[in-house]
């Protein structure tokens, strides 16, 4: 893929995103993987996240973050972030909309890929505690935290035509790369060749 793109990956905690958009990268050329705990961590370090400021720090810092990276970082790079983002409850905020307008407010716009990543909750168990995910810097491994975010939270949808949902239950990392790429191909065309791309409701 020679254009560049704003690729957006979502879905519950322990899915597989991170190795998923790892995977992705290998096969896009001048791609950066941007995890949703490289925000997070740093807040954990200067606070609880018991603590009722613990929310506002972590927004702050993605929007500030967010902003300086798409800024600067030049624009024939392709982002590929990881998130999880929900429609109400603690992991709701504004930022798949971020992504989106950073994407249309650029010099020149740049396409905005929207991934839903979905998995059997015994799968996504699974790969919650794996020996890879436990050994990684901070995430969440607790089972009955994950069964009771997603019995309570729904994942983020745009709900419109640029968007891929995936069920890697039975995908390899690489398998669900190569698909979401050649979503992405798909989008990345239809918008270099000038039809209008959905924009967010």
């Amino acid at each position: 893929m020679s254009d560049h793109a704003y690729i957006y990956i979502n879905g519950y905690p322990g899915v597989g995103k991170l190795t998923i958009a790892r995977e992705l990268a290998k096969l896009i050329p001048n791609s950066r993987v941007f995890d949703s705990n490289l925000l997070i961590n740093p807040v954990d370090a200067m606070c609880d996240r018991s603590a009722p400021y613990y929310d506002q720090l972590c927004k702050d810092l993605r929007m500030f973050l967010l902003g300086m990276l798409t800024d600067r970082c030049g624009d024939a790079t392709t982002f590929i972030f990881t998130d999880a983002r929900s429609t109400h409850g603690r992991y709701c905020n504004p930022a798949p909309i971020y992504f989106q307008a950073e994407a249309s407010n650029k010099e020149e716009e740049v396409p905005f890929v929207s991934v839903v990543l979905e998995c059997d909750l015994e799968e996504n168990i699974e790969r919650l505690i794996s020996a890879e995910r436990v050994l990684g810097y901070k995430k969440l491994t607790d089972c009955c935290a994950l069964k009771e975010i997603r019995e309570k939270e729904d994942i983020y949808h745009f709900d419109e035509d640029f968007e891929l949902v995936l069920n890697v239950t039975h995908l390899s990392p690489k398998m669900a790369a190569k698909k979401i790429l050649e979503h992405t191909v798909k989008v990345a065309q239809r918008f270099y060749e000038g039809e209008e791309e959905p924009t967010a409701t």
